[in-house]
């Protein structure tokens, strides 16, 4: 049977299970966050972006994913999945942010590339969360 790469990575990241994160991702993957024109929300390569998740994760008194669907193309190289992510900063109001998520997978099956898009929501997206806010406060 053929792994559910995608899910797995949602799991993991719920699960703030790095290892399991890690087996989903390849060597050479691409994360652009919601600001993708800006390489301050881009992270290259497995190990940073595993460390970048992690470091973001930390930083929150709780933390949940939600898949809410994923949705492959027929030739599996191509996933979309739309996810809510509950997230609490400390001392400020929990957060529930819609995404979707467009992946690209390997011929491994491994996933190459992350596109993340944020629906509108009366909470503004915590600026913690782009690759350069995670630099600052490690390099601080």
């Amino acid at each position: 049977m053929k792994r559910d790469v995608v899910r797995e990575y949602y799991e993991a990241v719920h699960g703030h299970d790095w290892a399991k994160l890690e087996s989903t991702l390849s060597l050479d993957v691409v994360r652009m966050g919601i600001r993708s024109d800006f390489d301050d929300d881009t992270v290259r390569g497995r190990d940073r972006y595993v460390r970048f998740v992690a470091e973001v994760i930390g930083t929150f008194e709780d933390h949940s994913m939600e898949i809410v669907g994923i949705f492959y193309s027929p030739d599996g190289r191509f996933a979309c999945a739309q996810t809510v992510e509950t997230l609490r900063q400390p001392g400020r109001e929990r957060v529930r942010l819609h995404c979707l998520k467009w992946h690209e997978l390997d011929g491994d099956g491994l996933i190459v590339k992350i596109d993340q898009y944020r629906k509108g929501s009366p909470e503004p997206t915590p600026a913690s969360l782009t690759v350069g806010a995670v630099r600052s406060a490690r390099d601080a």
